[in-house]
């Protein structure tokens, strides 16, 4: 499109563009669309880097109506507790007990952040 775009100094001193409300229009389109492609490759290369992972539908759901998300997490890693406490260098029993309770549980945050290393996700996600 060849817009006619006008120029103009205000009082103030500050210097404006004044263009047509169509042309406007298409170059916020054009931003928001390289913004969508920025966010689509930063999403792949995060994924294609081991950075992000891809979740199956039925354990997005579980996890969401979970009573334990750290349960859900162990399962969905095809860890037993054993072995978790073994990676993650907390005891069996606080496992056991962090997930029996679930979101009643209060553990410390480095307990937390030790489990979540061992499963590969954010200290968030098992909150």
């Amino acid at each position: 499109m060849n817009a006619v775009v006008s120029y103009f100094t205000t009082p103030n001193g500050d210097e404006m563009a004044m263009l047509p409300r169509a042309e406007l229009e298409r170059l916020t389109a054009l931003a928001e669309e390289a913004e969508d492609i920025r966010a689509f490759d930063e999403a792949t290369a995060a994924l294609d880097s081991g950075e992000d992972e891809l979740l199956p539908a039925d354990f997005v759901e579980r996890l969401l109506n979970a009573h334990s998300p750290l349960r859900e997490w162990r399962k969905h890693r095809g860890m037993t507790q054993a072995a978790l406490a073994k990676a993650s260098g907390v005891r069996q029993a606080t496992i056991s007990t962090l997930e029996s309770r679930g979101a009643n549980s209060e553990p410390a945050y480095k307990t937390v952040r030790a489990l979540a290393g061992a499963l590969g996700v954010d200290p968030e996600d098992l909150i």
